[in-house]
């Protein structure tokens, strides 16, 4: 792993820790009156993706950037690929002990 793969490992890291603390906290609003805002939150993500995604199909349609992507790029490195989920994980575990408050600055 050269530089560049132990930064996007430790982004990612951070990124997966994160992502874990707000799914426990979606889970959680799930079990409280609020539970239709816990529906609704990920189906409006996932529309902000799914036009993020046709934004970028009209605009390589029209203003096309010429560059083509490697046929058989390298695999990136097993840190690498293994940072997200471990963070996922990492964030989970941190959100189920309790200690939201302290390392994130919120309940």
């Amino acid at each position: 792993m050269n530089i560049g793969d132990w930064f996007n490992s430790a982004v990612n890291l951070v990124i997966g820790i994160l992502l874990g603390w707000a799914a426990y906290k979606l889970i959680g609003l799930m079990t409280t009156a609020f539970w239709p805002v816990a529906i609704l939150i990920p189906v409006l993500f996932l529309g902000v993706l799914l036009l993020d995604r046709g934004m970028d199909v009209v605009f390589e349609r029209f203003f096309p950037s010429g560059v083509k992507p490697a046929r058989n790029p390298p695999p990136k490195p097993v840190g690498r690929r293994l940072s997200l989920p471990l963070g996922l994980s990492i964030g989970l575990v941190v959100a189920w002990l309790g200690f939201g408050l302290p390392f994130l600055g919120a309940t």
